[in-house]
């Protein structure tokens, strides 16, 4: 009866389409539903976007005989899936096309007046008006009377009344997660095993920017542990799965409902870790631990702007200073966090961009694991777009950049679309500042997304002793980067930041170059990738494991002129003091057990045998190679004292590992 289709996109991180399987779950036992996922063939390169990838997709799915096609995309894949429906209405007229989801339901009459080949758009939570929509179909009847539907009715378009949301999410089944076939495919390139799943719905905050709180009519409920549990047990059981994201856009609104899930996390038994997302204002200390007992393991923030006045302007109403004692609180308990930064907001002026861009870095200061910088979108369904729909700028060139819209190949065929309506795909458009140019947006988001991740401590240096403040540094990047900023690589921006580097003034320029020097080290140890959500998790080199006794750790040297970890100690309280010189070697090791990170002194003997290892020789040769230059020692007996001695000394050190036998 119905096949539920996600439409292609490009993600780092795959999961199986979880909202897909919840619909499924609450229709299946009325009627047959099948899952077509196109985003895993899409990352793996067996299908793209050109016409002929079109119509591949549409020709599988109606090798599907299922008479309904209910389409799922996100903003910035809406315009694939509609080339898609396109595709498999010509192929075969007689198939009912649904689109569905927050993008579809907030330009429901806009989509069914401009693109005749879709039939219905399902708007709000789906799962009782699918089931409505299916039964009538079925039945032959007519629409008129199901709820949250808007559809064709000859020549007319009917909007319905919308659906009243579920209050009780404890009503609703499992999501059938039998209809995956194959799950281990969505984890083939991946070192851990990590799933979304749904623990409630509804922010009762107001933001301007955001869609989603108004699709969940902003009703904050959440699911019972219980049930939670189940599932992940489940999930560990058959999927091997025992890390999750809980998807809920505010999970922490509700004090006790927390507590009471943090409880039934601890007395199950389980080990599972979770993540989720929060306000700064919707968390405190207490709930942190029991939240880090619980298994939590990150959250994500959206804290938007740094400006105490726009975030009165954008209806955010965060209180910063409390909201960088929340992210202190979460590093001292122990959980990792991520903050979420928007640029670009009509009304901001260039002040409160500096101060955005200072509370961002000021946060990596304190130890948050990521920042992210998203260039502003008018989404579907927002207060931001009511107001300046009109005002929308349109170029080409952002198509590849503007992150939110970066998820899809953009053809002729799209961009045709795309330019002609302009608020069916508002995402694709710019927001125009008032007070500076938007070129501005767009260089700050192409240098600092990166810099502000791998380089903090030398962007904060710069501000703090230099005297640069953020603006007129993203000003100087400009300059030393090649024209435009669509297509800067990281080599690219890692040189202009060196370049920067060496034309500071020369009281301050050799201690922040050394502080450069660290954080270029303490990067190349360890790879960094966005985990879901933007969650960084590390992961270490595999050490070659060869016929030594001990194997040395993944690690890096440099030597430096000043005391780097006194500095970067007095930057994790964001004080800076201009130290006195201190030639001496660091080592930057990688933990693999607890995926962290150390830095500790060395000397210089100690260096140089970890150069040489860095070089290619194995730890065993290495130590071979000085033991034979060394004058001192006479003979095979001294040498192999020697080289004892040296085992010992990179054991106590934490240097090495033994090997397994």
């Amino acid at each position: 009866m119905l096949q539920l289709i996600r439409s292609p996109y490009k993600t780092d991180s795959i999961c199986p389409p979880i909202n897909l399987l919840a619909l499924a779950g609450y229709v299946e036992p009325y009627h047959p539903v099948t899952i077509t996922d196109f985003v895993l063939p899409l990352i793996r390169g067996e299908l793209n976007l050109d016409a002929a990838g079109i119509l591949r997709m549409a020709q599988i799915v109606l090798d599907n005989p299922a008479p309904v096609l209910g389409f799922t995309a996100m903003c910035g894949s809406y315009a694939a899936a509609l080339r898609i429906a396109q595709e498999c209405r010509r192929l075969d007229p007689g198939r009912l096309i649904v689109f569905g989801g927050p993008h579809a339901g907030f330009v429901d009459r806009e989509t069914l007046e401009s693109f005749d080949f879709v039939d219905v758009i399902v708007s709000g939570e789906g799962e009782q008006t699918l089931l409505d929509l299916l039964n009538a179909y079925a039945a032959g009847d007519s629409l008129h009377h199901v709820p949250g539907v808007t559809f064709r009715d000859g020549a007319s378009i009917i909007r319905n009344p919308p659906r009243n949301v579920i209050d009780e999410l404890d009503s609703l089944p499992f999501p059938a997660y039998h209809l995956i076939d194959n799950v281990d495919a969505y984890y083939e390139n991946s070192t851990d095993r990590f799933l979304e799943i749904e623990a409630g719905r509804g922010c009762p905050f107001k933001c301007k920017f955001c869609s989603t709180s108004l699709f969940f009519s902003r009703k904050y409920r959440v699911k019972a542990p219980e049930k939670l549990i189940e599932e992940m047990k489940w999930l560990k059981e058959h999927w091997n799965i025992s890390s999750f994201g809980l998807i809920h856009d505010n999970l922490t609104v509700n004090k006790a409902k927390i507590f009471d899930l943090c409880d039934a996390f601890l007395n199950s038994g389980e080990s599972f870790t979770w993540y989720c997302s929060s306000r700064t204002d919707t968390i405190n200390k207490e709930m942190m631990v029991r939240m880090k007992e619980a298994g939590c393991r990150g959250i994500f923030f959206g804290v938007e702007t740094g400006s105490q006045e726009m975030q009165k302007n954008i209806g955010k109403r965060l209180k910063l200073q409390s909201a960088a004692q929340t992210f202190r609180d979460l590093m001292e308990v122990g959980i990792e966090a991520t903050g979420s930064f928007i640029i670009g907001f009509p009304d901001e002026q260039l002040s409160d961009l500096e101060d955005t861009l200072s509370m961002a870095i000021e946060l990596r200061m304190i130890g948050i694991r990521d920042i992210q910088f998203h260039p502003l979108s008018a989404l579907p369904g927002t207060d931001l777009l009511d107001e300046l729909e009109e005002t929308l700028i349109f170029h080409p060139h952002l198509l590849s950049f503007q992150d939110i819209t970066s998820v899809i190949d953009i053809t002729e065929t799209e961009m045709e679309w795309i330019e002609k309506h302009r608020k069916i795909f508002s995402n694709f458009y710019a927001v125009p500042p008032k007070n500076y140019p938007l070129d501005l947006v767009y260089q700050t988001r192409g240098c600092y997304f990166y810099l502000a991740h791998y380089r903090p401590r030398t962007l904060y240096m710069i501000k703090k002793l230099a005297g640069i403040s953020n603006l007129s540094l993203i000003g100087m990047l400009v300059e030393a980067l090649p024209a435009g900023y669509e297509n800067w690589t990281e080599p690219q921006l890692l040189k202009s930041l060196a370049d920067v580097v060496e034309k500071l003034p020369e009281f301050c320029r050799l201690f922040i170059r050394d502080i450069l020097s660290y954080e270029t080290v303490f990067t190349s140890v360890v790879e960094s990738t966005d985990g879901a959500n933007g969650w960084g998790r590390y992961k270490g080199p595999k050490p070659l494991y060869d016929d030594d006794e001990f194997i040395l750790k993944p690690v890096r040297t440099l030597n430096l002129n000043y005391d780097i970890l006194s500095a970067i100690h007095e930057l994790e309280r964001l004080e800076t003091t201009l130290l006195p010189e201190k030639p001496h070697n660091l080592a930057v090791v990688f933990e693999s057990e607890e995926s962290q990170l150390r830095t500790l002194e060395i000397d210089d003997l100690t260096s140089e045998i970890i150069r040489r290892c860095e070089d290619g020789l194995s730890f065993h040769e290495c130590l071979k190679q000085f033991a034979w230059e060394n004058p001192y020692l006479q003979n095979e007996q001294d040498r192999k004292d020697w080289i004892g001695q040296m085992y010992q000394h990179f054991l106590s050190a934490r240097l090495v590992i033994a090997k397994a036998v």
